[in-house]
């Protein structure tokens, strides 16, 4: 792979990923059903982004599993 493709297969849906990942730290904190359905969208938008991409394939089975792990870790630091 090369620096083009790196950037196209790696940098620029890791960077996208990054967004999805705030937007799930905003939900859980926020908790509000309207900002669970913005990140659900957004997660959606993102899997549907980079067809034929097992890295982006890959993130965007993390951001799904990411979601309850932010959701979780602010919970328990609320206690």
């Amino acid at each position: 792979m090369n620096k083009t493709e790196f950037i196209e297969q790696v940098q620029e849906p890791y960077k996208d990923l990054w967004k999805c990942i705030k937007l799930a730290q905003q939900a859980s904190v926020s908790d509000t059903q309207e900002v669970w359905d913005m990140y659900f969208r957004e997660a959606d938008r993102y899997c549907k982004s980079y067809p034929n991409n097992l890295f982006a394939y890959r993130c965007g089975r993390f951001l799904l599993d990411a979601a309850e792990d932010l959701k979780k870790m602010n919970q328990e630091g609320e206690k």
